[in-house]
């Protein structure tokens, strides 16, 4: 994150916590960026843009955020440009100096199957993956863990690293699989905390077909839920799918707005949590002020400035 924008950026966070913050998401086409979410704060009227680039050319490192401008489009037709100076650009991938461990841009749950289908073996290698993938996060950052089997356990969350990583480590009861129960527990958790982090989504590990659920037992039901319930909060998941046991269809749909990996076996696993980490590292949260009523924003387009007066739009994000 420049300097600059860091600075500015430590003097509104205070106030934007005490916020009380909108999701909204809409699937679109993606070009150059996948849109993980728009936010909306109506104490602040302020906007969160929440980015992750698709090709090298945008991701960070590549991109120079300090010639980022964003035009907001109303249902009008109105358009207004808000110029760099008053946006402010932040990659979740350069949080890790000190002070960062201060602030909260994301929150997720890990949900993790433990059910007897896994041997001990595997499940002592997906505990060390995700050890790892805890350890490697940007340090702004609340997470919890929700483990499954015949039930569900779910802590609270926390930014502790060490902490969340014993809760992993943590022995639970292996039998069936609460596949549905377990992810609906985890859109929950986040749907009803706080609203005041911009970037919300969930991480799903199963090796199997839901077996035990006791409060979604239509998997139809099930889906149809899941899906408009992480459209309308802007909360993606993102899904690790074990083995061939899995029903890969049911997982594909529900994390549309996100990501659905498979993984052959259980040494694979730790390949998909690289790209998972990859993908919040390479995510761009742009705070944009708000102009008009947000119920009337249509669009938002991402720009860059050129010589002169001249905007080169990178990519347009449908609001509503």
């Amino acid at each position: 994150m420049k300097k600059a924008v860091r600075t500015v950026f430590f003097g509104i966070m205070g106030v934007l916590c005490l916020a009380s913050t909108n999701a909204y998401a809409q699937q679109g086409i993606y070009q150059n960026f996948k849109k993980m979410g728009i936010y909306y704060s109506s104490a602040l009227n302020q906007y969160w843009l929440v980015i992750y680039p698709l090709i090298d050319k945008y991701r960070r490192g590549n991109f120079d955020t300090n010639d980022v401008q964003i035009t907001l489009e109303t249902k009008s037709g109105e358009k207004k440009r808000i110029s760099s100076n008053d946006l402010i650009v932040i990659n979740l991938g350069d949080m890790y100096f000190k002070k960062a461990a201060q602030y909260r841009l994301f929150r997720f749950n890990l949900v993790i199957d433990n059910s007897s289908s896994i041997d001990e073996a595997n499940l002592r290698l997906v505990k060390d993956t995700l050890a790892t993938f805890i350890r490697r996060l940007p340090l702004s950052l609340e997470a919890q863990i929700i483990r499954f089997s015949n039930n569900i356990k779910k802590s609270k969350f926390t930014n502790d690293k060490n902490q969340l990583i014993s809760w992993i480590n943590e022995p639970y009861e292996r039998g069936g699989t609460a596949l549905y129960d377990a992810i609906a527990a985890g859109v929950d958790e986040l749907k009803y905390s706080d609203d005041d982090i911009p970037f919300k989504f969930s991480i799903v590990l199963t090796d199997g077909k839901d077996t035990a659920s006791k409060r979604y037992t239509d998997a139809n039901f099930f889906k149809s839920k899941i899906v408009s319930n992480t459209a309308d909060l802007s909360m993606p998941l993102f899904i690790v799918g074990v083995t061939n046991g899995v029903n890969e269809p049911l997982l594909k749909e529900i994390s549309k707005f996100g990501f659905y990996r498979h993984a052959k076996d259980f040494p694979d696993v730790n390949e998909i949590f690289n790209f998972f980490e990859k993908i919040i590292k390479d995510t761009y949260i742009i705070k944009i002020p708000g102009v008009s009523s947000f119920s009337e924003l249509k669009k938002i387009y991402l720009g860059r400035q050129l010589s002169g007066k001249n905007v080169e739009t990178i990519q347009d994000f449908t609001v509503h």
